[in-house]
């Protein structure tokens, strides 16, 4: 998922969780290929620009002179109840950078969002600890070929066996989970 994606169906998935009646409605986001706002999504009510924290429903309009400047809850959109983060796997997976996950995770931690960080996948980032608890130390030179240098970033992501990476992100697993109650559990 990326930005471009939220903005395109998370209304959609809402909207559809407030029409239905669904109890819990969540983004199982994997693989997380960019950074994603969840509270700043921009979306069309009525031909209007809109713009909506999908970790709580509130809705403001993308204008401030707009007569519908804000609004507590977008009509027919309810929140999301829980986040699944995880990056890609397999041959060809592309890397996910830690600070796209980091930002989800405290998105939803300010929110009171259940946060699940499912996995690295196959690219693990440079410092941070692996499946087994160690650091990963595996340096450009180790493994010539197997790395991924971020733009305009020191750091750089390690291709590995996605058992071996893991599931640790800020050396913790995360593993928020939601009961169809719309808050932590």
């Amino acid at each position: 998922m990326n930005q471009e994606e939220a903005d395109r169906d998370i209304v959609k998935l809402l909207k559809a969780k407030s029409a239905c009646g669904f109890p819990v409605a969540f983004l199982s986001m994997e693989p997380l290929l960019g950074p994603v706002s969840l509270t700043g999504l921009n979306y069309k009510d009525g031909g209007e620009a809109m713009r909506l924290n999908a970790l709580t429903a509130e809705v403001w309009a993308e204008e401030p002179d707009s007569p519908a400047a804000y609004a507590n809850e977008a009509d027919g959109v309810t929140k999301l109840d829980w986040i699944i983060v995880g990056g890609e796997t397999g041959i060809e997976a592309r890397p996910m950078h830690i600070d796209w996950a980091r930002s989800l995770r405290d998105q939803c931690a300010e929110a009171g969002t259940p946060f699940l960080f499912k996995q690295w996948g196959n690219w693990f980032p440079y410092g941070e600890m692996d499946a087994s608890g160690a650091m990963n130390s595996v340096t450009r030179g180790e493994k010539h070929g197997v790395w991924h240098e971020w733009d305009g970033e020191v750091g750089f992501s390690v291709y590995f066996d996605k058992k071996i990476a893991g599931r640790f992100l800020d050396e913790r697993t995360w593993d928020g989970l939601s009961l169809g109650t719309g808050g932590p559990s």
